[in-house]
């Protein structure tokens, strides 16, 4: 793996279809304050993709957002950053779930 392969950051929505999860606040407030947090520190591109197949009292994944970084350094920056507290506080404002945050780098590209 090299040092300037590109890491990516998934956090997790996971809950009940019936959980709250305003994609309204999220879409439109949250992710720019990630941008902004953290474009500075190495955020090359962030996408989210919402469930389209939870069925009522379902539990299942509701949202993933994939934040890429230029590489492993930066987005341990971005985790670091003085920003990301602010940002972990925002999330109550848009969901009760706790999400889960998992790290990954690619170790074969075709």
């Amino acid at each position: 793996m090299s040092d300037s392969a590109p890491a990516t950051l998934y956090i997790v929505y996971s809950g009940q279809a019936d959980a709250r999860f305003d994609q309204d606040y999220y879409l439109e407030h949250h992710l720019p304050k990630v941008r902004e947090a953290w474009k500075a520190t190495g955020l090359t591109r962030v996408s989210v993709l919402f469930s389209a197949s939870l069925g009522q009292n379902e539990a299942g994944t509701i949202a993933i957002a994939e934040a890429v970084f230029k590489n492993e350094d930066a987005l341990q920056a971005c985790l670091d950053a003085p920003g990301t507290g602010a940002l972990m506080g925002d999330v109550a404002n848009f969901t009760d779930i706790e999400p889960g945050l998992y790290r990954t780098v690619p170790l074969f590209t075709d």
